[in-house]
């Protein structure tokens, strides 16, 4: 499910995405990347996992010192290179997040918003780790999934995108409960706290779980000093 973005939902055809979401999403998205805005610092490094065309890394570039972005898709950074011209304090590449090519203690904060912690469909436990890894000591690691209070505008956007031939016709059977299927495979489903914190358990952090807009659920985690 990974190479779904990799494969087939990337570039152009990802960022339509985006361009088509109705006014309830385009609230959700942008109150995800102010609220990430306010909790990190002028003159920080940002990683940003599955930084698709630069949506989110655009926003965030003027809001921190620098900011890198990963994607698993080529053509996705291809993108992203035209799509951030005039942001002068970025830097891009292909990578799996599970596997960053990084130094330990590289970066301030780690964001990975808008479901990404869903949509990779990677192990969390190995995403977690990786990204607590590059994060500095006491440094911030951002994750988010939808809130069940948007599952009816977020059903709306998935179906404006299946009608334009985008994701594959959704699976009216086996779509519910905060999970949308399609017949050509894809799938985008949620993360509840309580499984988030059985991924994490082990790990040493500390862990926040703040409601945004009542359309997200943040997961912020805290390294403990090392």
């Amino acid at each position: 499910m990974f190479g779904y973005y990799r494969d087939k939902l990337h570039g152009h055809r990802l960022k339509r995405c985006y361009d088509l979401a109705p006014l309830r999403i385009q609230q959700y998205l942008r109150a995800e990347m102010e609220y990430v805005a306010q909790q990190t610092l002028l003159g920080k490094s940002l990683l940003e996992l599955g930084c698709g065309y630069g949506r989110v890394l655009k926003y965030l570039s003027v809001k921190t010192k620098t900011v890198f972005g990963i994607d698993i898709a080529p053509s996705n950074i291809e993108f992203a290179s035209h799509y951030l011209v005039g942001c002068d304090n970025y830097d891009l590449a292909v990578m799996d997040a599970t596997n960053l090519g990084f130094a330990d203690d590289s970066f301030d904060h780690v964001v990975c918003i808008q479901n990404g912690i869903c949509a990779f469909h990677v192990d969390i436990g190995s995403l977690v780790r990786e990204s607590v890894r590059v994060v500095k000591s006491q440094g911030s690691v951002f994750f988010s999934t939808y809130s069940p209070k948007i599952w009816q505008d977020r059903l709306e956007w998935f179906e404006l995108q299946s009608r334009e031939g985008l994701v594959g016709k959704i699976d009216r059977n086996k779509t519910h409960n905060g999970i949308i299927v399609c017949d050509d495979g894809f799938t985008a489903g949620t993360l509840d706290t309580e499984r988030f914190c059985d991924e994490v358990y082990d790990i040493p952090v500390e862990v926040a779980v703040e409601e945004i807009d009542e359309s997200s659920l943040f997961f912020i985690l805290t390294t403990k000093s090392r």
